[in-house]
């Protein structure tokens, strides 16, 4: 899992290997999760109302898995295939946004606490 890789990445013992390259241990400081279509509540949210177009186009470049009128293929229908999905991901988003007083936002969950050095880095 996600969190195992990233342990595993950081000790030093185990040597890897990335295009004959030996790579050097590495940890991240933090791991966030990014909320797609489940009802979660998010430990934090970013602000992304000019970003909100070019990420709908962007997962409207995968026509196969998602839910494109101009698309021409017989559909599968799986939870992200409808159009009902593209409405939840903008309805999402502005709930999301909705807490922070901005139009669109992403929501993130945490593995673990963070600090931060000042209270007023949390704006």
């Amino acid at each position: 899992l996600q969190a195992d890789a990233c342990f595993f990445s950081g000790l030093q013992r185990i040597e890897t290997e990335f295009r004959g390259e030996k790579q050097t241990h590495w940890r991240p400081k933090a791991v966030y999760h990014y909320i797609q279509d489940k009802q979660l509540t998010p430990d934090f949210v970013v602000d992304v109302t000019p970003f909100m177009e070019q990420k709908m186009e962007s997962i409207l470049a995968y026509q196969s898995q998602f839910h494109n009128p101009n698309y021409k293929k017989e559909e599968i229908q799986t939870p992200i295939s409808g159009k009902g999905f593209m409405d939840f991901m903008y309805a999402k988003n502005r709930v999301f946004g909705r807490s922070i007083n901005v139009e669109f936002a992403e929501g993130f969950n945490k593995s673990r606490i963070f600090g931060v050095k000042d209270l007023f880095d949390l704006i």
